[in-house]
């Protein structure tokens, strides 16, 4: 299995919305999101593209566990 590169995250305030969506289960907000984040800026692609896979696996709780550090580190209290 090859390594994998870092993931260039959106700023936490962006990301919120991915994790309020994530907690309720609502895949096409996700979805919608991702698309969102891509357009603000190109470098989050393979964030956006890891977490449009999970959220069409239907793995809300993946998506949940690969957000939630990177907001707990930024002080957000969850």
């Amino acid at each position: 299995m090859p390594p994998t590169m870092p993931l260039d995250y959106a700023a936490s305030e962006d990301l919120i919305v991915l994790y309020e969506a994530a907690q309720i289960g609502h895949i096409e907000r996700i979805i919608q999101e991702t698309v969102r984040l891509e357009s603000l800026n190109s470098q989050y692609g393979d964030f956006a593209n890891q977490v449009r896979q999970f959220a069409e696996q239907f793995n809300d709780v993946a998506v949940v566990q690969l957000i939630a550090p990177h907001l707990k580190s930024d002080g957000f209290d969850l």
